[in-house]
């Protein structure tokens, strides 16, 4: 492999702060090649929110980038990312999370392995002990990859679409009725962007609920929020271009969320709301509340945001109730995931064949 790197290939360790504009101008090229390969309807992020991004990454993460360029034409022809979590968040250090990707013209030629190998490498200095990574169903290439260094799918998923126009507007008002019902004891609350300082803890409380929501065969600990880490979240996201809707349902007597849904808002993807979390609370469960947070925000978008014509949100296959309500309101298989899974010491022994 090293053979590979020298001759034709040179590998890239990424320096964020001193990238060239050439090289920025390359990467970003690369991005549009492989997303229209994986969704041409969805625009890559523009550059500026992709480099804002970058340099905004989450205190309690860690981030490394490593590129091969062909040193003939000199583009950037595959990329390796990997993110870890450090000291600052207690679940999960054990976890090294990787994103690799080579132009369809240079595949078959070991790009993807050198950039496994540096990124393996990296993560044995550091400690992680279990890979994961994931493969859409547009690209064949991805999951043969991942099969071949022995990983094995630890959860299918799906990023399904709404198309606004198909959306059932009666039984959204239906599904908006629901607080009518609830009108004693619970509100609708609204956010744009940044959470309200006196609504931080219920928001952390509420969060813990998405730790309910299936993850398979992965090898994944239960996320312990925290007010400083859900505010870095919230700045690394922010900070990016990117704008966030949150409904919640407070619990009057309680003055607990008892529930919540998200949908991130990208200049870069004018047609495109992106649905983030929605969950609620193991207490409150079984009141609908789930279905009045999501045609409240689905009424908002309508309202509010004319230009949005699709609604994407990713399901894991076994997420039963939340597929159940996503069907309901018209929401479509679009693009298939799969997650992977292998030890550190697996993908050693691959390396090392």
């Amino acid at each position: 492999m090293e053979k590979l790197v020298n001759d034709k290939f040179e590998l890239i360790v990424v320096d964020v702060d001193n990238i060239s504009d050439q090289r920025w101008e390359q990467y970003y090229d690369l991005l549009k090649e492989l997303r229209a390969e994986t969704d041409p309807l969805r625009p890559v992020g523009s550059l500026d929110e992709i480099q804002t991004s970058w340099h905004n990454v989450p205190p309690f993460a860690d981030a490394s980038h490593w590129w091969i360029v062909d040193r003939t034409t000199d583009e950037i022809v595959g990329k390796g990312d990997l993110t870890t979590l450090n000291e600052l968040m207690p679940k999960n250090r054990h976890l090294a999370q990787i994103d690799i990707a080579v132009r369809p013209a240079y595949r078959r030629q070991g790009i993807g392995t050198a950039l496994l190998a540096t990124i393996v490498a990296s993560i044995e200095a550091t400690g992680q002990t279990v890979i994961i990574g994931a493969t859409q169903s547009a690209v064949p290439a991805g999951e043969a990859f991942a099969s071949q260094t022995g990983a094995k799918m630890g959860l299918a998923a799906v990023e399904n679409q709404l198309k606004l126009r198909d959306l059932d507007l009666n039984l959204m008002r239906q599904w908006r009725e629901v607080g009518d019902t609830l009108a004693d004891s619970y509100e609708l609350l609204f956010v744009a962007g940044r959470y309200p300082d006196e609504l931080i803890d219920a928001i952390v409380d509420v969060r813990h609920a998405m730790n309910s929501a299936p993850l398979d065969d992965l090898d994944v600990e239960d996320i312990e929020y925290s007010a400083d880490n859900v505010r870095q979240l919230e700045q690394s996201l922010l900070h990016s271009g990117r704008q966030r809707w949150t409904y919640a349902v407070r619990h009057i007597p309680s003055q607990k969320l008892a529930g919540y849904t998200e949908v991130i808002l990208r200049p870069s993807a004018p047609l495109i709301a992106f649905q983030g979390e929605t969950a609620v609370a193991p207490e409150f469960r079984g009141n609908r509340i789930g279905r009045w947070l999501k045609a409240a925000m689905i009424e908002r978008i309508i309202n509010e945001l004319p230009t949005i014509e699709f609604v994407r949100t990713g399901n894991a296959n076994s997420n039963a109730p939340m597929l159940k309500i996503n069907t309901e309101m018209g929401f479509k298989p679009h693009v298939e995931d799969k997650v992977w899974q292998l030890s550190t010491s697996e993908a050693r022994t691959y390396l090392d064949k």
